[in-house]
């Protein structure tokens, strides 16, 4: 790697633009200028991480209420694992960057791309889904 790649990475220049930081942190670092940008986004990010502690054990009962289990791995990542017409599917859910996705195709399309979501909210919205798409068979 270059010289200024090296310096960014150690902390020593902000890892967006290349200003001098005031002293080597050891990791890469955002100015004061760069820092406000995104400490927004990272302030919006942990409080859906923190919304979605709270309501994880109602949000739990309600999974579990219908056959579904709802699961915390990580602050970051939950899971949502239940059988939708014989076959099983696992949801990952991401609350702070309000990603959601699964591997199988089993549970179908879910678009909630760009919306505000809280566990509870998709687990209501799998409930109904998986509903409709029990009633179809």
């Amino acid at each position: 790697m270059g010289e200024i790649a090296d310096m960014m990475i150690g902390g020593e220049l902000c890892s967006d633009c290349g200003a001098p930081l005031e002293k080597a942190f050891g990791h890469p670092m955002l100015c004061d200028d760069c820092g406000s940008d995104h400490s927004a986004y990272a302030t919006a990010k942990e409080e859906r991480r923190d919304l979605a502690a709270v309501g994880f054990a109602e949000a739990a009962r309600l999974a579990h209420s219908a056959g579904l289990r709802l699961l915390r791995h990580t602050e970051q990542h939950y899971s949502l694992r239940g059988v939708v017409c014989g076959d099983r599917f696992q949801l990952n859910l991401y609350p702070g960057n309000r990603r959601l996705y699964s591997h199988e195709k089993t549970l179908g399309y879910i678009d909630m791309a760009g919306r505000e979501w809280t566990l509870g909210s998709i687990v209501t919205l799998v409930i109904e889904h998986i509903a409709k798409r029990e009633s179809k068979r």
